[in-house]
C-alpha cells in the first residue's frame, strides 16, 4: 500500500470520519488539512466522492473512466494542496472543474485510439504504394476542381474553418457544406490516384 501522502484515497482500516468531521464545513476541513491533518482531506473525499462521480457521468465519460477521473481529481487536489496550492474555499466547485477537465481529456485521448475485441483486425495488411506525385500533378488535380470546391477545401483543410461557420457565411446548411466537401475530396482523390491521365 502507498504511503498516505502519495495516495489520498481513504482505503486504510478504521477510516470512518468522526462526528466532528461530518459537521465541519468544507472550509474548516481545508484549513485543517493545510495545517497537517490528513483526516480532514479524507473527510472531504468521503463527503464529495458521490458528487464527483455524478459530475463525471454528466460529461458522457464511460462509467469506469469517469470513476477513475473522479479519483484522479482528488489526487491532483491533494498533491496541489501539499505544495501550498489548490482550493481555500468552494472545494466542491474546484473539484467539479477538475473532474470535468479530466473527463474531457480522457474522452479526447480515447477518441484517438481504436478499441477492438479481436486483435486480428490489427494485423498488418499489404497496401499498394500510391503512385509518385509531383507538384504539377497536385496542381492539375486542384485546378480540375470547380472553383467553389477548391475554395471550400481550402477553408476546411487549410484554414481550419468548421463546416457550421462556412454554412452560416454562405447561407447553407452544415449538411450541404459537408456533402459538397465530401464530393470535392472524392474528386480530388480520384484525380490524384491516376496522375498520368
Amino acid at each position: 500500500m502507498l504511503h498516505r501522502e502519495q495516495d489520498p484515497h481513504p482505503t486504510t482500516a478504521g477510516a470512518m470520519p468522526d462526528a466532528g468531521d461530518r459537521q465541519a464545513s468544507d472550509e474548516e476541513l481545508l484549513r485543517r488539512f493545510r495545517a497537517g491533518d490528513d483526516a480532514a482531506f479524507e473527510a472531504l473525499y468521503r463527503r464529495h466522492l458521490p458528487t464527483a462521480t455524478a459530475i463525471a457521468a454528466t460529461t458522457g465519460c464511460h462509467r469506469t473512466r469517469g470513476e477513475d477521473a473522479a479519483a484522479e481529481a482528488f489526487a491532483k487536489i491533494f498533491r496541489a494542496m501539499r505544495r501550498g496550492h489548490g482550493p481555500t474555499e468552494n472545494f466542491c466547485g474546484y473539484l467539479a472543474t477538475a473532474v470535468r477537465r479530466l473527463c474531457y481529456e480522457t474522452m479526447r485521448h480515447d477518441a484517438r485510439h481504436l478499441l477492438v475485441d479481436d486483435w486480428a483486425v490489427l494485423e498488418p495488411v499489404e497496401v499498394e504504394a500510391p503512385p509518385p506525385l509531383t507538384e504539377s500533378h497536385v496542381g492539375a488535380a486542384l485546378a480540375a476542381l470547380p472553383a467553389p470546391w477548391r475554395e471550400l477545401l481550402w477553408w476546411i483543410e487549410v484554414d481550419g474553418h468548421p463546416t457550421a461557420a462556412i454554412a452560416a457565411a454562405q447561407g447553407r446548411t452544415p449538411g450541404a457544406v459537408s456533402a459538397a466537401a465530401s464530393r470535392a475530396r472524392r474528386r480530388l482523390r480520384n484525380s490524384l490516384s491516376s496522375p498520368a491521365a
